[in-house]
């Protein structure tokens, strides 16, 4: 990942790609990397600043590719650095232990209890 100048997480827009959340994406913050991403509301709640919302198409369509292409065309460096400055900070905030901890024992409980 630290090769990498940007990561892209791209997903459906639909029921079940709206609302999921992959590992990726606090693993591509950890390390710093902005991340390029389908406009989901994980993108709006996680990302935001550190990052683009990808384009709405289909990810398998060709006017997606296409769009990503010219996108990236005119994307500077400069950019890309200053996207990433914010990366570790939101990991941190968002994906620590420290902060999700509790949250994931009381998830488990809940199913055990069940």
């Amino acid at each position: 990942m630290n090769a990498m100048d940007i990561g892209f997480i791209t997903q459906t827009l639909d029921q079940l790609g709206s609302y999921r959340l992959t590992t990726k994406m606090p693993e591509y913050l950890a390390c710093g990397l902005p991340i390029a991403m389908s406009p989901t509301p994980g993108f709006f709640d996680y990302v935001g600043a550190a990052g683009w919302a990808l384009p709405s198409a289909h990810p398998a369509a060709p006017e997606f590719h296409i769009a990503c292409a010219k996108w990236l065309d005119s994307l500077s460096s400069d950019e890309v650095k200053t996207r990433a400055q914010g990366c570790r900070a939101i990991a941190a905030d968002r994906f620590s232990y420290d902060s999700i901890g509790s949250k994931f024992a009381q998830f488990v409980e809940h199913i055990l209890a069940a």
